[in-house]
C-alpha cells in the first residue's frame, strides 16, 4: 500500500483530486453515506472552510452542468441518491443500494455488513477515532493512529465487498442497456421512468407520439374501479397470500407466470387500441383516462367485426384491425426472456461470467415486464395513466384464471383420481 503525505489539509485535498480526476480517473465515487459522511462530508469541508467547490474540481467537466453537493441544490436527489453530483462521474452511497436490494430494517454500517458480508465490524464512535489519530494522553498518536487508519481502510474495503456482493454494477449496467436509459437513472428512477423508456422507443418506431397529462388532468380523470387482488369469481378464491389452516388433502398451488403481460397480449389492451368506454360514447364531454374524448358517431360501426368489450365495459380494437404497442413490447419482453434463460443454461457449467451476465439480462426483463401494469394504473403521481385500461387488465384476469381452474376441475373429473378439498382452521386444531 503506498501511503503519501502532506503537510495540510488543503492540500490534502488537492491531492485527491488528482487521484480521482488525473492519476485514476475514476467513473463511480463510492461511500457508506455519501451526504453526512465520505464524499459528501469533503463537499461541505472544502465549501465552508476553504471555500470551493470540490464537484466541480473532481468533474470531467468542471464549467459545464451542475456540480454540487448542496441539498438545497437537490432535495430530490438527496432524498434517492447520494446528494452528490459530479459532471462525468457517479456516486453512489452504499446503505442506499443495500437497503433497496435487501429491504433492511437497519441500515447502520455494521448491520449491513453482517446482513450482507456476514461479517462482524466493532462500532466506533467518531470521538474515538479522533482520539486515537490524535493520540491519547501522554502517548504519542504513532501508538494509535494505526487504529484509526485500520478501521477508514477495512470500511472502504467492505463498501467495495458490499456492492461486489450484490452484483450492484452488474445489474444496474445491464438494465440500463435493455431499458436504454443511463446507469444513474436505473436506481435513483422509478419503475414509471424505466417503463417510459422502453415505450417511447417503441412508439417512435411505430409513428405514434406520447401524450403528457398534467397533474390536474390526472386527478380528474375516472377514479380506478377494479381491484388487482383477493379476487373471488363464481366462489373460486384467488388470494394472494395462502389461508392459514391445516391441509390434510394435497393442494394445488398455481403460480400465473407474467399474467398481467399475458393478458395484455390476448386481449390486445393498450393505448392505441383502445376507443373508450361504451357509456360514454354517446357523451360530448366523455374522457379516455385524463383526456377529453369524444370520438366520431360512426366508430363502432366501422370495427363493429373487430370489436372486443372488456368486462367493465371498455372496448378495444382486435389486433386485425391495430396491433397494440403495449402488447408488441410485452410480447417481445417476454419472448426475449425466455431466449435469454435458454441461453443461460448453455453456459451454467462453462462460462461463468457470459451466465452472470445473462441472469442480470433475464432479471431486467422480468422485472419491466412486472411493474408495466402499475405504468397504467398510477392514478396519483403517473405519467400517462389510465383508469380505463388499467380496469381492463384486472377485469379479464378472474375469466382467464376461471377457465383454467374450471378447465383442471374437469381434466380431474374424468381423468385423474380427486380429493376432496378439507381444512382445518386454527381454532380446531
Amino acid at each position: 500500500m503506498h501511503i503519501r503525505y502532506v503537510e495540510s489539509e488543503l492540500q490534502l485535498l488537492h491531492a485527491m483530486v488528482k487521484l480521482v480526476g488525473e492519476a485514476w480517473d475514476v467513473d463511480i465515487l463510492v461511500g457508506f453515506e455519501s451526504q453526512r459522511e465520505a464524499w459528501g462530508y469533503l463537499v461541505q469541508r472544502a465549501d465552508i472552510k476553504y471555500s470551493f467547490n470540490l464537484c466541480a474540481y473532481m468533474s470531467r467537466t468542471p464549467n459545464e452542468g451542475k456540480n454540487t453537493g448542496k441539498r438545497e441544490d437537490d432535495e430530490y436527489g438527496f432524498n434517492r441518491g447520494s446528494g452528490v453530483h459530479v459532471n462525468g462521474r457517479y456516486t453512489i452511497s452504499v446503505w442506499q443500494t443495500a437497503n433497496s436490494a435487501l429491504s433492511l430494517y437497519n441500515t447502520s454500517y455494521e448491520y449491513v455488513v453482517l446482513e450482507v458480508l456476514k461479517r462482524q465490524t466493532p462500532k466506533y464512535l467518531p470521538g474515538d477515532l479522533t482520539r486515537w489519530y490524535r493520540g491519547i494522553g501522554t502517548v504519542g498518536p504513532y501508538l494509535t493512529r494505526w487504529r484509526t487508519l485500520m478501521y477508514r481502510l477495512d470500511k472502504a474495503t467492505n463498501n467495495l465487498d458490499i456492492l461486489e456482493k450484490l452484483n450492484f454494477i452488474g445489474q444496474t449496467s445491464e438494465e440500463a442497456r435493455v431499458y436504454g436509459c443511463q446507469f444513474y437513472d436505473v436506481y435513483i428512477r422509478g419503475s414509471q421512468f424505466k417503463v417510459e423508456a422502453m415505450l417511447a422507443r417503441m412508439t417512435q418506431t411505430l409513428g405514434f407520439i406520447m401524450p403528457s397529462p398534467t397533474p390536474a388532468e390526472v386527478q380528474q380523470q375516472v377514479p380506478l374501479q377494479e381491484i388487482a387482488l383477493n379476487l373471488e369469481p363464481q366462489g373460486i378464491a384467488l388470494n394472494s397470500q395462502a389461508q392459514s389452516g391445516l391441509y390434510v388433502n394435497p393442494v394445488l398451488v398455481l403460480d400465473f407466470q407474467s399474467l398481467y403481460p399475458s393478458l395484455m397480449i390476448a386481449y390486445n389492451l393498450c393505448y392505441s387500441t383502445c376507443l373508450g368506454r361504451i357509456a360514454n360514447l354517446e357523451r360530448p364531454d366523455g374522457k379516455l383516462g385524463p383526456f377529453i374524448y369524444d370520438p366520431p358517431a360512426n366508430l363502432v360501426q366501422n370495427f363493429k367485426e373487430n370489436v372486443l368489450v372488456t368486462p367493465n365495459g371498455v372496448m378495444f380494437v382486435k389486433p386485425e384491425v391495430r396491433r397494440g404497442v403495449l402488447p408488441r413490447l410485452m410480447k417481445e419482453i417476454l419472448s426475449t426472456r425466455v431466449m435469454v434463460k435458454n441461453s443461460m443454461k448453455r453456459y451454467r457449467d462453462t462460462d461463468a461470467v457470459k451466465h452472470g451476465i445473462l441472469h442480470n439480462r433475464q432479471y431486467a426483463l422480468k422485472m419491466i415486464a412486472n411493474v408495466t401494469y402499475g405504468y397504467t394504473s398510477a392514478s396519483y403521481s403517473g405519467r400517462m395513466p389510465c383508469a380505463d385500461i388499467a380496469d381492463s387488465i384486472v377485469s379479464n384476469r378472474p375469466f382467464g384464471i376461471t377457465a383454467l381452474t374450471t378447465g383442471l376441475h374437469s381434466y380431474a373429473s374424468s381423468n385423474a383420481v380427486t380429493y376432496n378439498h378439507v381444512s382445518t382452521s386454527k381454532s380446531e386444531v
